[in-house]
């Protein structure tokens, strides 16, 4: 399985902009691992950056895919879950904020 996310997380890597500092995250894969989650992190180090969180899976010839389901340029966002109900696709992603709190003088 280990070869198979080093797969999914290189894929998802190509074609993404890297603002000097990236992460893939590890993918989150479906009940039945026929689709799996995988975040993107890029910053350029200056705070200045985004988390894209893709859908990823293969066609019927085994080619990987993707497809974006979120970005945020304000939060982290981080995949939870990923299942279908009734046909369609559920994805559960959790939302956290970062606040910056300007500091008195002393």
């Amino acid at each position: 399985m280990k070869n198979r996310d080093e797969e999914i997380m290189n894929f998802v890597e190509r074609g993404c902009v890297d603002l000097g500092c990236s992460m893939v995250g590890k993918p989150i894969f479906s009940e039945n691992n026929d689709s799996c989650l995988v975040s993107y992190e890029t910053e350029s180090g200056k705070r200045k950056g985004f988390v894209i969180i893709f859908l990823v899976w293969e066609d019927k010839e085994g080619t990987l895919l993707k497809k974006i389901v979120t970005k945020s340029s304000k939060d982290d966002l981080v995949p939870i879950s990923l299942r279908q109900k009734k046909g369609k696709i559920l994805v559960d992603i959790r939302i956290e904020r970062t606040i910056s709190i300007p500091m008195l003088p002393t």
